[in-house]
C-alpha cells in the first residue's frame, strides 16, 4: 500500500533546481512561488509527489556512497538498525571515541536519510529514522512498514506547511498509530525549548496508557538523545524535561545549565482539555470515538485555537484515529474531516 504514487513533472524548471541544488539554497516549508510543500531540511529538492492535492517536494537523491545499503545485493537491502557502541553510557557518551556515531544519529534526526530496499532509493524523514532506530515502547524495536514511513512523509509535509494545523488519518487497526504520535511527542518534546505538548484519547484511562508508554520509551532513549527531567522516575501526568542534552544537531552546542523547559502531559477527555495554553504539538488519539459530551468537531474548534499565536499557526496536531458509528463520535470526526478538504482552502 503506497501513498506517494502520483509524481508531479516540470513543476520547477531544471536549470533552476540544478542551481539552488548546488547551492542548497531551497528552504524547508511552503513554496508559494512553486506551490510545493518542501519537507528537505538540507537545500535541496528532488522529486516532487502529489498526495492528495497537497504537492509535497522530497530532497534530491544523494550520491550512492552516502545511501544506506549502498553495495549490497538487492535481497540485502533491508532496515538493520543501528546498536548503541558497545561501553557507550551517560558519562562517556560525549568522548571522542564516540563523535562520529553521535553526529551521525544527530544528522539522521534532522535531515533524515535514504535507504536502498530492494534496489530502490527511498527517503525516511527525520522523525521516522528516530521511531525505528530509537523508540520502544514493548520488548523490540519496530519494523518497517513502507505505508509507515509514506505517511511520515506527509506527516512531515503538515509540519512544514504553515497553512496547516496538522493531519486528520482514519486508520486501520493494529496500524501504530498511536505509537508514531508517541514518537512525535518525544522526538519534539526532547529537542524543542518552551514548549508544551499534550495529548488525549476517547477515555483519560486510555490517554493515560498511551502516556505510560511514552515514559517507557522515554526511559529507554540513548544517552546523547536524553534531556535531564525534573527528577521524577516514573512521572503519573507530566513528563518534563529541565535541561538539554549537551549537544542536540551538528555543530551546535548547548552550555550547562540552559532549561529546555519542555513539557509532554496527558489529560482527560474533555471540552477545556489543552484550553488557554499555546500547544507546540498534540496527539489526539482516536478522536473518532469521542463521547457524546465532547464531539469532536466542537472540541477541535476549542484546541486548535491553542495551536495559533495571533494569526500565525504555531503548532501542529496529530489526529489519528479508527471511526465509531456517526452516532458514537463518528460524526464530528467526519464533519472536520470534510471542513479539511484541501481543494476547498481558504484564508
Amino acid at each position: 500500500m503506497y501513498y506517494l504514487g502520483t509524481k508531479i513533472e516540470n513543476r520547477v524548471d531544471e536549470k533552476l533546481r540544478i542551481a539552488k541544488n548546488k547551492t542548497k539554497s531551497w528552504e524547508y516549508g511552503y513554496d508559494a512561488i512553486i506551490d510545493v510543500i518542501i519537507i528537505s531540511k538540507d537545500g535541496t529538492l528532488g522529486e516532487i509527489y502529489d498526495v492528495y492535492g497537497i504537492p509535497i517536494g522530497l530532497p534530491k537523491i544523494p550520491d550512492k556512497k552516502d545511501i544506506i545499503n549502498n553495495g549490497k545485493q538487492p535481497k540485502q537491502q533491508r532496515w538493520i538498525r543501528e546498536e548503541l557502541p558497545k561501553g557507550m553510557n551517560s558519562e562517556n557518551c560525549w568522548d571522542a571515541k564516540f563523535s562520529e556515531f553521535v553526529e551521525r544519529q544527530f544528522k539522521y534526526r534532522e535531515e533524515g536519510v535514504w535507504i536502498y530496499l530492494n534496489n530502490k532509493p527511498v527517503y525516511m524523514t527525520g522523525t521516522y529514522w528516530h521511531f525505528l532506530q530509537w523508540f520502544r515502547e514493548g520488548s523490540d524495536y519496530p519494523k518497517l512498514r513502507i505505508i509507515q514511513n509514506e505517511l511520515m512523509i506527509f506527516w512531515e509535509a503538515c509540519k512544514a506547511d504553515d497553512r496547516c494545523y496538522g493531519m486528520q488519518y482514519v486508520k486501520n487497526r493494529r496500524f501504530g498509530a498511536s505509537a508514531l504520535g508517541n514518537n512525535e511527542m518525544l522526538e519534539s518534546g526532547s529537542i524543542h525549548e518552551n514548549k508544551i505538548l499534550g495529548m488525549i484519547s476517547k477515555k483519560g484511562a486510555d490517554a493515560k496508557k498511551i502516556f505510560n508508554r511514552l515514559v517507557r520509551a522515554f526511559k529507554r532513549y540513548p544517552p546523547f538523545f536524553k534531556p535531564e527531567t525534573d527528577g521524577t522516575n516514573t512521572p503519573k501526568t507530566e513528563l518534563v524535561f529541565t535541561e538539554q542534552t549537551k549537544k542536540r544537531k551538528q555543530g551546535e552546542t548547548v552550555e550547562e545549565g540552559q532549561g529546555l523547559d519542555t513539557s509532554i502531559s496527558w489529560h482527560n477527555t474533555e471540552m477545556n482539555a489543552m484550553d488557554g495554553e499555546e500547544i507546540f504539538r498534540s496527539l489526539l488519539d482516536e478522536s473518532g470515538k469521542y463521547p457524546k459530551e465532547v464531539p469532536f468537531d466542537e472540541y477541535w474548534q476549542i484546541v486548535k485555537t491553542a495551536h495559533r499565536l495571533g494569526s500565525n499557526i504555531v503548532g501542529k496536531s496529530m489526529v489519528v484515529s479508527t471511526v465509531n458509528a456517526m452516532k458514537k463520535g463518528g460524526a464530528g470526526f467526519k464533519k472536520i474531516w470534510d471542513d479539511s478538504n484541501i481543494a476547498n482552502r481558504n484564508k
